[in-house]
């Protein structure tokens, strides 16, 4: 199994040991992908001569998100906290204050 980061287009690098796939019968297989971090493009390669390329398949990873507010020693604030996952360390994060009855344009 080979992988390459996308959308920037780069090289496929292998990804896992080579003994990680079942193989079934007529000629199927499948591999195990795990901890699978960001969108990626994977492709299987046959290890003999002459090389096979498989057709390149697409996997998007979805953010999760947990947000949380709770309020803070000081009367009038309050406090954000919450996850980003996968992590992006240094990644910033933003927030807008909406006050009811009023339309932000």
């Amino acid at each position: 199994m080979q992988v390459s980061s996308f959308p920037v287009l780069g090289f496929f690098k292998e990804v896992g040991p080579r003994n990680n796939k079942r193989k079934r019968g007529r000629g199927g297989f499948s591999f195990r992908v795990f901890s699978l971090l960001e969108n990626a493009q994977l492709r299987v390669v046959t290890v003999g001569k002459p090389l096979v390329y498989s057709p390149v398949i697409t996997e998007t990873v979805a953010l999760r998100l947990s947000f949380h507010v709770r309020r803070a020693h000081r009367r009038g604030y309050v406090r954000f906290y919450g996850t980003v996952a996968p992590a992006d360390p240094g990644a910033q994060v933003g927030f807008q204050l909406l006050t009811p009855g009023k339309v932000d344009q």
